[in-house]
């Protein structure tokens, strides 16, 4: 499963990436690769949901790679102290070769 999102990862964009998320994880997928590549900003809002759909994913045993090359989005996700959460893929075709 591939889930993409772009522009700004907002109070009203996370709302809805973790809402479909969410029905995501309620599938039991064995992996959900999250390509953030095209997402050029990340606001605590986004952190938030970012941090809880991983804790949901590891919860579950479900693998969650992430797909940036943007360093904002690591250093959003560092600075609140989730990047350890993460595995981090330069392309979604990485990602879905370590999740499988």
């Amino acid at each position: 499963m591939i889930v993409h999102a772009s522009g700004r990862l907002d109070r009203a964009t996370a709302l809805r990436l973790r809402q479909l998320l969410d029905d995501q994880l309620a599938a039991a997928p064995r992996a959900i690769v999250l390509d953030l590549t095209s997402v050029s900003v990340v606001e605590p809002d986004g952190v938030e949901t970012l941090d809880y759909v991983a804790r949901r994913a590891g919860e579950a045993d479900i693998g969650l790679g992430l797909v940036t090359v943007d360093g904002a989005v690591i250093r959003a996700l560092a600075t609140a102290g989730v990047d350890a959460l993460f595995d981090v893929y330069p392309s979604t075709e990485a990602a879905r070769r370590a999740l499988t």
